[in-house]
């Protein structure tokens, strides 16, 4: 769905305390992209800015893409690993999980 939603091979995203996330240019729009799952767009020109899961509600996912500062940002995971496609190689130290990391 990320790929999907995103446009791009992979999607990348960093997570917030919902509580702690404020749009300051505007309302984005929102899209039930999932029974659980909301994904959020800039009116304006389209840009993927949030994912957030109902069985996650405390947590808000902003792409790192769409950041003032995206090089600020470091991965520390890879989730979904055994779902990209074929000419992505992850050849790094980080976790890799195959959905979501456990618990």
């Amino acid at each position: 769905m990320c790929r999907r939603c995103s446009g791009a091979a992979l999607a990348t995203f960093v997570g917030f305390p919902k509580q702690a996330v404020e749009f300051t240019h505007g309302s984005p729009t929102m899209y039930h992209s999932s029974s659980t799952g909301r994904r959020r767009y800039c009116r304006q020109c389209g840009s993927s800015l949030s994912y957030y899961d109902e069985n996650d509600p405390n947590s808000l996912w902003l792409t790192v893409g769409s950041l003032d500062h995206p090089g600020e940002v470091n991965p520390t995971e890879h989730w979904y690993a055994t779902d990209t496609v074929e000419w992505i190689h992850m050849e790094d130290d980080l976790p890799h999980y195959p959905e979501y990391p456990p618990a």
